[in-house]
C-alpha cells in the first residue's frame, strides 16, 4: 500500500495533496487597479448617447429591456478611429466640426442669442404674412423696408430678425441662402448687404433731377394724371429737394392756376407741395365737369359755310 502511494503519488484525489495558490503581491494588485481605472476612463470618455456622428450598429447584441444608446444596446458605440478623426479635422472647417448640422451662414454668436418673447398682440390682429415672402423677383429694398418695420413691431431683437429673415425667403432667394458659406453674417446690416448686392438687377434705378425736369404734361393729360406720372418719378429722385421739386412742377405742367400759385408762394415742405396740388386737381376736375361738352362741326355745314362766304365775297367784288 506504501508502495503504490509512492509510486504514484498524484492518483488520490488531488485536492488534498495540492498546494494552495500564495496571495497576489502588491505590485500584481496595483497593476490590476490601474487596468481597472483605465477601463472606467475608456467608458467615462465615450460619446454621449445622442451623438451626430455614430451610427446604429446592427452587430451590436440586442438588449431586452430599454437602452440609452441609439445602437439600441447597453454597449456604447465604437468611436471613430483616430485616422477618421483626423481626416475629418482636415477637410472640414471648425464651425462644421463643432455644428453637424452645415450649410448655416449664421455665425454662432447670432445662433447662441435667446429670442425674447413677443408682446401679446393687439385684439383682432391679424399677421400679413404676404409682407414677409420674398421670391427673389422684385426689388430687395421694399422687402427690406417691410421686414425692417414690421420686426419692431414683434418686439424680435436683432439676433431674432437674423434668424426669421431665412424663414421669409423662397424659390431663388431661398437657394441663394442655402449656398452662403457658413458662419458668414454676424449681424443684420451684414445679412441685409449682402442681400441687396445679390438682388440689385431687381432694383428700381434712381434718376436724376434733370430726368424730373423734363416731365412735361402732354396736351391729352389732365393735372391728375400728369401729377400721377410726376409722383411716381419723384420717389426714385435721390436726395430731392421741395425747391426742386416745385422748379420741376412749375416748368411741367400746363395749368396755369397752379404754376400761378407756385410761383407766388413756395411750398414750405413735399407734404404742403402735395396739398397745394391735390386742392387743384379737385379744382381742374370740377372745371371739366361743369364744362359743355365740346361739339364736333360737321363737313358738310363746314363745306356750305365756305361757299356762301365764297359766294358772298364774289357778289360783293362784283
Amino acid at each position: 500500500m506504501e508502495s503504490q502511494s509512492s509510486l504514484h503519488p498524484q492518483t488520490g484525489s488531488g485536492v488534498r495533496d495540492k498546494e494552495p495558490a500564495p496571495p497576489p503581491s502588491v505590485e500584481e494588485l496595483q497593476a490590476q487597479v490601474e487596468q481597472l481605472k483605465a477601463q472606467v476612463q475608456d467608458l467615462t470618455s465615450a460619446p454621449p448617447p445622442t451623438h451626430r456622428l455614430h451610427a446604429s450598429y446592427s452587430h451590436q447584441p440586442k438588449t431586452i429591456g430599454g437602452s440609452d444608446y441609439p445602437n439600441g444596446t447597453s454597449i456604447p458605440p465604437t468611436p471613430p478611429q483616430p485616422g477618421v478623426l483626423s481626416y475629418l479635422e482636415a477637410h472640414l472647417t471648425p464651425s462644421f466640426m463643432e455644428d453637424p448640422g452645415h450649410g448655416e451662414p449664421l455665425a454662432r454668436s447670432v445662433l447662441d442669442q435667446p429670442n425674447p418673447p413677443p408682446p401679446p398682440p393687439p385684439p383682432n390682429f391679424q399677421m400679413p404674412l404676404h409682407l414677409l415672402e420674398y421670391y427673389g423677383t422684385s426689388n430687395p429694398e421694399d422687402h427690406l423696408s417691410a421686414f425692417q418695420i414690421l420686426m419692431p413691431f414683434m418686439g424680435a431683437s436683432e439676433a431674432t430678425m437674423c434668424k426669421l429673415f431665412p424663414t421669409a425667403l423662397r424659390g431663388v432667394a431661398f437657394q441663394w441662402y442655402t449656398q452662403l458659406r457658413n458662419g458668414i453674417f454676424t449681424s443684420f446690416e451684414e445679412f441685409a448687404t449682402l442681400f441687396r448686392a445679390n438682388f440689385f438687377a431687381h432694383k428700381r434705378p434712381n434718376v436724376d433731377v434733370s430726368h424730373l425736369m423734363s416731365t412735361k404734361q402732354r396736351e391729352y393729360e389732365n393735372l391728375k394724371e400728369y401729377y400721377s406720372q410726376f409722383s411716381m418719378i419723384v420717389v426714385r429722385v435721390t436726395n430731392l429737394t421741395t425747391e426742386n421739386a416745385t422748379h420741376a412742377l412749375v416748368f411741367g405742367t400746363s395749368n396755369s392756376l397752379l404754376r400761378a400759385s407756385l410761383i407766388k408762394r413756395s411750398p414750405r415742405n413735399m407734404m404742403d407741395l402735395q396739398e397745394k396740388v391735390s386742392k387743384y386737381i379737385a379744382l381742374d376736375e370740377t372745371l371739366q365737369e361743369a364744362a359743355p361738352p365740346k361739339r364736333a362741326r360737321s363737313p358738310q355745314k363746314k363745306e356750305t359755310r365756305t361757299l356762301s362766304s365764297t359766294s358772298s365775297r364774289l357778289t360783293i367784288v362784283s
